[in-house]
């Protein structure tokens, strides 16, 4: 599976799935860089040539060296979901991957099961707009 570092790679990811270099001129002398969807989020993704970080509102969410295709994925779900889908990810808690990506394996799980009955539940359109803005993600 591919992994994807702090480098022009991510950094083309990043932006193909709408997110925009917001470095500081300070960031910029320190070798950072920062990326955010847009500007009303506080979550942004900070990363130098050797770690790739997730900060909410200044603080750090998570840390890796180095994030996998479905790793990559899931964080860039979590920028892009409103917070009424992304509750259903993140319960309430900070980012986490394996948390985060554990919960969006079970909802795949749960939306096959009430597909699978031809209910009519409204959560069903919940997960299934989860699933839409996933499976638009470009890598």
């Amino acid at each position: 599976m591919k992994r994807y570092a702090a480098n022009e790679e991510l950094i083309t990811v990043l932006e193909k799935n709408g997110f925009v270099d917001k470095s500081s001129t300070f960031d910029k002398k320190a070798n950072l860089k920062r990326f955010q969807p847009s500007r009303a989020l506080l979550k942004e993704i900070v990363f130098d040539s050797q770690c790739i970080d997730v900060y909410e509102a200044g603080v750090v969410l998570e840390s890796k060296v180095t994030v996998t295709e479905q790793q990559l994925r899931v964080l860039i779900l979590f920028f892009h979901l409103k917070n009424f889908y992304l509750s259903e990810l993140s319960q309430d808690l900070p980012f986490e991957f394996n948390r985060i990506m554990n919960r969006f394996a079970n909802l795949q799980i749960e939306l096959q099961i009430w597909t699978s009955i031809a209910t009519k539940k409204p959560r069903i359109k919940k997960i299934e707009k989860i699933m839409e803005v996933y499976n638009a993600i470009q890598l």
